[in-house]
């Protein structure tokens, strides 16, 4: 006949051990999910012999524009990475900024504002089976647009900078939602709007403007980013 005791000492052990391979298991379930969130830490050479790392996925694109209507210039630069989470993170760098863009052979000109938005250009297809682009601010909230401001001017040149981020990789054909080809920096004011119209052939017609086809040009941001 077996003794109560140790019958009882018996399943309590069974019990402790259980319990002791449940804790077990939940410790090394959480230990991988924390190992697996952290960044990699294998190291991966380039062709000169060094490590990669994060800073080593960085691109850089020129910020373009034009002070005189005629001639495509650089203005600084833009800093780009997808992250983990697929989120562009930018940075753009603007100097040597004038106040204004004039006409060399009309005299026309246009302050450049204080501040412009911050936008992504995304081409799409229109019910005409056109390519255009839409232009949709940075700024995830419709009450808060995302925007650049230039400094002081200095010997009349002014600089700026900025830092955020494109909910979504870049340079991708979202199913439905075409691709972002440019960061544009645009006035959010529609009284407020550039002189001249790009007429680079990558842009979408629409965009660019055909006068045989007697399209009209929208005007060009007053800087732009082709990715």
């Amino acid at each position: 006949m077996e003794n109560p005791v140790t019958k009882r000492i018996y399943y309590l052990f069974l019990f402790l051990s259980l319990v002791g391979l449940v804790f077990y298991a939940g410790f090394l379930f959480g230990n991988r999910e924390k190992i697996n969130s952290q960044e990699d830490t294998l190291s991966i050479q380039n062709p000169n012999g060094q490590n990669l790392n994060n800073i080593s996925r960085i691109q850089q694109r020129p910020v373009e524009g034009s002070v005189d209507a005629q001639s495509i210039q650089t203005f600084g630069q833009m800093f780009f990475l997808v992250n983990k989470r697929g989120q562009t993170e930018i940075v753009i760098n603007l100097e040597r900024i004038p106040d204004k863009i004039v006409k060399p052979d009309t005299k026309r000109e246009v302050i450049i504002p204080s501040q412009l938005e911050v936008e992504i250009a995304r081409k799409v297809r229109d019910a005409d089976g056109q390519d255009t682009y839409i232009y949709q601010n940075l700024s995830q909230d419709k009450d808060f647009k995302a925007k650049i401001s230039f400094s002081e001017a200095v010997n009349g040149l002014r600089t700026a900078t900025f830092s955020g981020y494109i909910n979504e990789p870049v340079g991708q054909n979202l199913e439905g939602r075409g691709v972002i080809e440019r960061v544009v920096l645009r006035s959010g004011d529609p009284d407020v709007q550039n002189i001249f119209v790009d007429q680079n052939p990558d842009l979408p017609v629409k965009i660019r403007g055909n006068s045989e086809l007697k399209i009209p040009g929208q005007p060009a941001p007053f800087f732009w980013i082709r990715l």
